[in-house]
């Protein structure tokens, strides 16, 4: 009877500090710091920060992100996407968390597949300019920043081919370029997209500026495969929440909807044939579909 009762205490004790681990776990936002080596940029843009945020979903803790960007002093914020939720039209999280950024730095944003299949996605695209939010094309030219920060507009873009340049020109800006996700189509039949992304990307090639810094803001980390011959120099995604269930020498287990196992690309950095790519694990907060050691 002793050793029956040693032994339900003991799992009841395993079992409160996994639970209790889970929900502090889930409710703690933590930065993961990538420093990227380049002889495509000036020695201007030594120590420029980028904040890359993605998948927060209306997660309560907004107040905990902003702190935590502020403490980064970041040059720019770029947002990966599904910053709301498919069928939830509460977005005052959200809000609250643009509204702290903007505060902080310019703010650059690309559509996730939560925007695009939102009922008032483009209202909710609309509200984001509205508070000083750039939304970036994937049908414009890229967004060039300059190393101080200022924009170059998009005529004087046009106006002076990158081409045109000196080397020395076009490594003092970096190029952003974006591809929305316009997709309805879950992440396993994303194969019926391949014309589509093969023809978009090639159609984008002549905007990749030669010598110059490119960076692909894209939402979901899966289309790397698709992107990385195109010279871009940096892949900014997310969308796979990391895995959800992280596990040692593993990674992630899960994708977001949880139809997919061991999905290729859940969280860090990855190195393709011309392109690196950062995957955010994301912000998401929802506790029927709690986050493990991630």
């Amino acid at each position: 009877m002793r050793g029956f009762l040693k032994k339900s205490l003991a799992i009841l004790f395993i079992l409160v500090f996994l639970v209790g681990y889970i929900v502090i776990d889930d409710n703690t936002v933590s930065v993961n710091e990538y420093e990227i080596y380049s002889k495509k940029y000036s020695k201007d843009f030594n120590n420029y920060t980028i904040a890359f945020i993605t998948d927060f979903h209306n997660s309560y803790y907004y107040d905990q992100v902003i702190k935590k960007v502020q403490a980064q002093a970041p040059n720019i914020i770029l947002l990966g996407g599904d910053m709301i939720t498919i069928g939830n039209s509460d977005k005052k999280n959200t809000f609250a968390l643009i509204d702290g950024l903007k505060e902080i730095a310019p703010i650059y944003f690309v559509t996730g597949n939560h925007e695009s299949m939102n009922t008032d996605g483009r209202g909710f695209i609309s509200e984001l300019e509205d508070r000083g939010v750039t939304m970036i094309y994937n049908n414009n030219s890229p967004i060039t920043i300059n190393s101080d920060g200022t924009i170059v507009p998009a005529d004087a873009y046009n106006k002076k081919k990158t081409s045109d340049m000196t080397k020395e020109e076009r490594q003092q800006s970096l190029y952003i370029h974006s591809i929305l996700d316009y997709s309805c189509l879950d992440d396993k039949e994303l194969d019926k997209m391949d014309d589509y992304f093969k023809s978009l990307l090639e159609r984008k090639r002549n905007e990749v500026v030669e010598d110059g810094f490119n960076i692909m803001l894209v939402h979901r980390a899966n289309l790397f495969d698709y992107i990385d011959d195109f010279g871009y120099d940096l892949v900014l995604s997310g969308h796979i929440h990391g895995g959800v269930i992280r596990l040692p020498f593993i990674g992630g287990i899960l994708s977001p909807d949880r139809n997919e196992l061991f999905p290729k690309y859940t969280k860090g950095m990855y190195y393709g044939n011309e392109s690196r790519m950062i995957v955010n694990a994301g912000l998401d907060m929802d506790i029927m579909k709690p986050r493990i050691f991630n």
